[in-house]
């Protein structure tokens, strides 16, 4: 019970801290690319004649952040938290990872939850919910608007929503399996820290439960 407990309280806040650095390097590779204006964001479709082979096609994957040079990116440190630049839009909402770009007019937001796993269909329509006015405000100010409510299930397992965003950042297969693994291991991190916090306890002769806040 005193195992359980544990998970169920710490598990989120923990995940919380490793989840938004691995999402970060993800989001640094895809905007170095569209900085270097090597992203494009037209599909392709080839055409093979009957008798002879597919030849691979020079154009990279699709991909939503567009080739500018003043990509930004925004989410907390542990020295501070960011706030959305008012010139964009006046509001005191935050999700964990903000992008934009004035040269484009386009804005990225990526919400992080780690839920349970029965819990994320339910958890990813609160996350949307959550950032509706901020999105019809960033709209408003004419801005083309992407959100990505991102779910990463309690016991490690990467939901559908993570894959989606790693793919529209138009990263490689190489790359999206890496940093799915990265996203399945900061799990087992998160998991083996509260394992060793409940040791601990264990070996103090600790009875209560503090949560963490």
């Amino acid at each position: 019970m005193r195992a359980c407990l544990l998970f169920k309280y710490l598990f989120p806040e923990l995940m919380q801290q490793y989840l938004p650095i691995v999402m970060q390097a993800a989001v640094s590779l895809s905007v170095a690319r569209a900085q270097k204006g090597i992203t494009t964001n037209e599909r392709s479709v080839g055409f093979v004649r009957e008798g002879t082979r597919a030849t691979k096609s020079n154009v990279k994957p699709y991909s939503i952040l567009k080739a500018a040079s003043d990509w930004t990116i925004m989410m907390d440190t542990y020295e501070k938290q960011y706030k959305i630049p008012e010139d964009i839009c006046a509001s005191a909402s935050r999700p964990d990872i903000f992008l934009f770009s004035r040269i484009l007019k386009r804005v990225v937001m990526i919400e992080l939850t780690v839920p349970w796993e029965t819990n994320i269909p339910k958890d990813h329509t609160i996350k949307v919910n959550k950032y509706y006015e901020l999105t019809n405000e960033l709209t408003r100010n004419r801005f083309v608007v992407d959100l990505y409510a991102v779910e990463v299930g309690a016991r490690g397992i990467t939901a559908k929503s993570l894959y989606n965003l790693l793919k529209d950042l138009g990263l490689s297969r190489t790359h999206i399996n890496a940093f799915l693994e990265r996203t399945s291991k900061a799990a087992l991190v998160g998991s083996f820290q509260i394992w060793l916090g409940r040791e601990r306890s264990l070996d103090s002769g600790g009875e209560s439960i503090t949560r963490v806040s």
